[in-house]
């Protein structure tokens, strides 16, 4: 990409469309080189020649001669014949601001870098490759086999209490979690998992003052302890599926 640097404005006394020589800084305004600009660098220039002018993409050669390469000019578009009594400087063109990166919704191209944030940030700020992949570190992968070296601490998704209808338990979705409660009040269905995939699912199951008789419906087999009715009693639903079977296991924790 063209660099741009302050304040340059140099005579030249080069004529014809070729390599200029560059000359004196114009007053109150300094050379190529003593704005920064070293050999090969490639700079935005423009000429002013009389009426005449162009602009371009320069290359500095020897920090004395800049290769001109035009962009646009009066000459329509080609390189204007030097009088020997130009001026030229370096500023941005159209063209080039044009090609930047708009600040809304901008399309950025090639590897563009951004700063690493603290891991943990949890704002609107960029996250980088890094960002993420410390994000990542010791995260069980989606696929493949992983060894565990400590246990799973899991959310658990409460029901509420239910007193009529049916309940299906599902997994299948942010915030259906594998280990449920509920407070049961009333008489209701339970049904197994109809959208989610194989799983293995707990409904830890509390007997309001009110509590009815549980009907399972869909399960492939029942089995476990009988489940009372009794106010105050507990109880644990395994409920397990592969495939098209599901099993539910009733655990009295009384």
């Amino acid at each position: 990409m063209a660099k741009v640097f302050n304040r340059v404005l140099v005579a030249t006394a080069t004529t014809g469309t070729g390599t200029m020589t560059l000359g004196a800084a114009e007053d109150s305004f300094q050379t190529f080189a003593a704005a920064g600009a070293v050999n090969a660098d490639v700079v935005e220039y423009f000429i002013r020649d009389g009426s005449a002018w162009e602009v371009g993409t320069g290359t500095i050669g020897g920090g004395t001669t800049l290769t001109r390469t035009v962009t646009e000019s009066s000459n329509s578009d080609a390189a204007i014949n030097l009088s020997g009594d130009a001026v030229v400087g370096c500023g941005i063109s159209r063209a080039a601001f044009d090609a930047k990166a708009p600040l809304a919704s901008p399309v950025l191209t090639g590897n563009p870098t951004a700063p690493t944030q603290t891991a943990g940030n949890n704002t609107t700020r960029l996250a980088t490759t890094a960002f993420v992949a410390t994000g990542l570190a010791g995260q069980v992968p989606r696929a493949g086999n992983v060894t565990l070296t400590g246990g799973i601490d899991s959310d658990v998704q409460a029901l509420g209490t239910v007193s009529s209808g049916t309940v299906t338990l599902e997994v299948d979705a942010a915030g259906k979690e594998n280990f449920k409660t509920l407070t049961a009040n009333g008489a209701f269905t339970l049904a197994p998992p109809s959208t989610s995939s194989s799983c293995t699912i707990i409904v830890q199951v509390t007997n309001g003052a009110s509590a009815g008789t549980i009907t399972t419906s869909g399960f492939t087999i029942v089995n476990g302890d009988a489940y009372e009715t009794t106010s105050g009693n507990d109880y644990l639903f395994h409920v397990k599926k592969i495939g098209s079977f599901t099993s539910l296991t009733v655990e009295a924790l009384q």
